[in-house]
């Protein structure tokens, strides 16, 4: 009796030990809770989509006149002309909680590095994302699945409505995106192999499947016509070493749609131009619409240092095959030096700066290095030589 006893409590000691152990899973990691730092997905009661959402969306089109029609927001798919959310169409929401907008805000950044009305990749819509659960839906399956997957369209860019919805403490809410898929039509095609416009006044045929008049063919020392069919306004207000240009017309048809057809446009300009050397220090920076019409900025920097003012930016007319090019090119030497004689703290000690940048800029028809910062004191913006620490410029900010 005595060793059924004995043999009892070694059991349950064993059994009491194996409880304390921490269990680990097929891949070793520790399942202890207080091993990991990881944010915890909040708790969220089951959710149904409002197939019959309040609001209603702002459609851009140009048919009979008008320029603007209001559709109901349940019934929106997708389509080619421009769509806005109206204010009371963003969000549905139950309960308070000011972090649910802070969420909703900052979301378009968790899911695509790139701009939403130029979206070529997948999407990351994940169903946790800080610790907070999220359900996505796409009002067109064909263009973004809810998986995140991205289907370009071939022959205009269509707008998507991308909902998210999310919970927190007492709070939940249904928040809304417009997202534009940006067309592939010419996604295999590679910009540093198009064919462009010697200056011989020879028409280059374009690429094969390129369905457009792209390349310049008559220049007469000026830019007159972009194609067969319409005229070219060109305006050059170059000064110095600046090469400034506005340049409008129908350069393409079908017209300018997506960041790498801007891309092309600015790349082929810039053989005529003489620019061609300075399109590669140019970085595209976004996508933008206003009012319809879509922008696409691109910055110019050398050796990593921004140009001051340097861009160039497309501007696509939604309603005509119009376009709209500024150019905006400061001509630096290869050999241009951007490693600066003092530092950006002994600059903004000499002259009280706050928060000096590198840049260059022209200066008396020459690119020159400076430091551009603001003094609190003075209310004013100044621009010190980077190699010599002498002051070259200095403005008010006072507005009279």
């Amino acid at each position: 009796m005595r060793k059924i006893i004995a043999i009892l409590l070694v059991l349950m000691m064993l059994g009491s030990a194996a409880c304390q152990s921490v269990p680990k899973d097929t891949s070793g990691a520790s399942s202890d809770p207080s091993q990991t730092s990881a944010p915890q997905p909040s708790e969220t009661t089951p959710f149904e989509w409002n197939d019959s959402p309040p609001g209603t969306l702002a459609c851009y089109k140009y048919t009979d006149g008008e320029d603007v029609q209001q559709i109901p927001l349940a019934g929106y798919k997708s389509g080619i002309d421009p769509v806005f959310l109206n204010t009371e169409s963003l969000y549905e929401i139950s309960g308070y909680e000011r972090s649910l907008y802070l969420f909703a805000d900052d979301l378009p950044s968790k899911i695509t590095d790139e701009p939403l009305l130029n979206i070529t990749h997948d999407l990351t819509l994940s169903s946790e994302m800080d610790g907070t659960l999220v359900s996505w839906r796409s009002s067109d399956e064909s263009l973004i699945e809810s998986s995140g997957k991205v289907h370009r369209p071939h022959d205009r860019s269509r707008y998507v409505l991308l909902e998210a919805h999310f919970a927190q403490g007492e709070g939940a809410m249904t928040s809304r995106y417009i997202l534009r898929v940006a067309r592939d039509m010419y996604a295999d095609t590679d910009p540093e192999s198009l064919p462009v416009l010697a200056h011989d006044g020879v028409y280059h045929e374009p690429p094969a499947g390129t369905e457009g008049e792209w390349f310049v063919f008559d220049t007469m020392n000026q830019i007159t016509r972009f194609d067969p069919q319409a005229d070219v306004m060109v305006n050059d207000y170059s000064t110095d070493s600046m090469r400034n240009y506005l340049i409008s017309g129908k350069i393409s048809m079908p017209r300018i749609d997506t960041e790498n057809e801007a891309y092309l446009c600015i790349s082929t300009l810039a053989d005529i131009l003489h620019i061609s050397y300075s399109i590669k220090y140019f970085d595209f920076q976004t996508a933008e619409s206003d009012i319809g019409d879509m922008r696409y900025d691109y910055i110019q920097s050398f050796n990593g240092v921004p140009v001051l003012n340097g861009m160039i930016r497309v501007m696509s007319s939604f309603r005509r095959p119009f376009t709209t090019v500024v150019v905006n090119v400061l001509m630096i030497p290869d050999d241009f030096d951007t490693n600066p004689n003092f530092t950006a703290a002994e600059i903004e000690e000499k002259f009280g700066l706050q928060a000096s940048e590198l840049v260059i800029k022209e200066s008396n028809g020459v690119p020159v290095l400076m430091y551009h910062g603001y003094s609190r004191e003075s209310m004013e913006e100044l621009f010190v030589d980077a190699k010599t620490g002498k002051e070259l410029e200095r403005y008010s900010m006072i507005v009279d």
